[in-house]
């Protein structure tokens, strides 16, 4: 009908939209942790495993706990 399709183009599909974006990025969140839980578990070095985890973040929201040789410490990161 006239209205079922008024209603589907203003309200349904941009609904669906942003569950579709909010999901993609809830498995991404949820694979990321997966990922450092089972790295954890094999023990692996804590430098390798946040290059590892970096690969999932946008590079603006990048903040190293190691910094490199000639950098300072990232702003925000804590020393240990």
């Amino acid at each position: 009908t006239f209205y079922g399709a008024i209603l589907a183009n203003m309200l349904f599909q941009p609904a669906a939209g942003k569950l579709r974006v909010r999901t993609q990025e809830e498995v991404r969140f949820k694979e990321l942790i997966l990922r450092g839980v089972l790295s954890i578990a094999d023990g692996e070095n804590p430098r390798v495993l946040e290059q590892k985890l970096h690969v999932f973040l946008a590079p603006s929201a990048r903040i190293s706990a190691f910094p490199t040789p000639g950098q300072g410490r990232a702003e925000g990161a804590k020393a240990w």
